[in-house]
């Protein structure tokens, strides 16, 4: 419909540069790519840096000045998620498209050679998607390609989906379907409070999640709103009130072998949440009951155990999937993004973990209650 070729980059916004070059050079394992120039840097009022992993593009900005976008958007909010570009196959097209949808365009399609592109409003509030045309640029105008000394450690394949996190998923998700020409592709309800008959419990975090795509682009961004009981205490209505609203909330990155990944990651000091004991003592019943033969994981269920890896499966394979701390907790700056990052391994699921909500809100729980 908008003729979308793949993403193109997550956009953050961040207080400064040389705090968080530690976490994606040294424990993400991502590779700098380009920076501002000069020029570009005193035009914009920010200076910018691109890390790639495979073909995730992430770029961030820090404030030279108060009038800028990064410190604009810093002014309401932590750090985090400001902006998600996207390739497009004919922008003149996109931009019809999009306007004739009802779309809000920031500007008319701005030309700079051969690349153009042009941003709209999203109901993220100050979370907006840009649109970009190139060929031959290798990342943006003004920014320069920086020397690569060596590839990364760890084999990333790209961003597979985006999460996105708010009150009510709604208005969101029909944006998506009415404006982007998204489609839903998968949908989930849970509670950790749901428990054997007769048995109460005071507390407890659930969600609505629907996943909407672009099935030719194959681009994923899935949108959780809180689910009652216990609305409130719910991590993902946590997140929007540290967020100062609703944002993109994790990014999952893809990796052919989770477990040496993980592996790696973890002897450089990046942390991750932890499943709880029980789900692994689930595991066997759990499958059984979705119909799916363990058998089918080649991946040694010791070995998962062992770097506390989430497992899911259906009759077209199964994943593997786990979830870092919050970048705030990773670089202990609680102005930090209460944002996160997902590690998964496909092995034929195209799915997001049905079977393993209740043990990953049971770990954000967990840590959002000892914080």
């Amino acid at each position: 419909m908008l003729g979308l070729s793949g993403l193109h980059s997550i956009h953050f916004a961040v207080k400064s540069l040389a705090d968080t070059r530690d976490f994606y050079e040294r424990q993400l394992g991502f590779v700098p790519l380009f920076k501002a120039s000069a020029a570009l840097a005193e035009r914009s009022g920010q200076d910018s840096i691109v890390y790639g992993g495979g073909t995730a593009r992430v770029c961030l900005s820090a404030p030279k000045n108060e009038t800028c976008k990064a410190a604009r958007y810093l002014k309401q909010h932590p750090e985090g998620v400001m902006s998600v570009a996207f390739n497009v196959e004919d922008i003149q097209h996109t931009f019809k498209t999009l306007e004739k949808n009802g779309a809000t365009p920031l500007s008319d399609i701005n030309v700079a050679g051969d690349y153009k592109d042009f941003e709209i409003t999203t109901p993220l509030g100050d979370v907006q998607f840009r649109f970009i045309q190139a060929k031959g640029t290798p990342f943006a105008p003004g920014f320069e390609a920086l020397p690569v000394k060596e590839r990364g450690v760890i084999p990333w394949i790209g961003v597979d989906h985006l999460t996105c996190n708010m009150r009510t998923i709604k208005p969101f998700v029909d944006w998506l379907k009415d404006v982007m020409g998204f489609e839903q592709f998968w949908q989930i309800e849970f509670h950790t409070s749901q428990l054997e008959a007769g048995k109460t419990k005071e507390t407890g975090s659930g969600l609505k999640s629907i996943v909407m795509w672009d099935p030719k682009s194959e681009i994923k961004v899935a949108s959780n709103e809180p689910l009652r009981p216990f609305f409130r205490q719910s991590q993902i209505e946590r997140f929007v009130e540290d967020n100062r609203g609703a944002g993109v909330q994790h990014i999952a990155l893809g990796v052919p072998s989770a477990i040496d990944a993980v592996k790696h990651l973890k002897k450089v000091g990046l942390k991750f949440l932890d499943a709880p004991p029980s789900y692994y003592e689930r595991l066997p019943a759990r499958f059984k009951e979705v119909g799916f033969d363990i058998a089918r994981v080649k991946e040694p269920l010791a070995e998962i155990q062992k770097n506390n890896l989430l497992v899911d499966g259906s009759k077209d394979g199964y994943l593997l999937q786990i979830f870092s701390d919050e970048l705030r907790e990773v670089s202990d700056n609680q102005g930090g993004a209460p944002a996160f990052y997902e590690v998964i391994q496909r092995e034929g699921d195209r799915g997001f973990g049905y079977g393993n909500f209740r043990a990953l809100f049971e770990a954000i729980e967990a840590l959002q209650t000892k914080r």
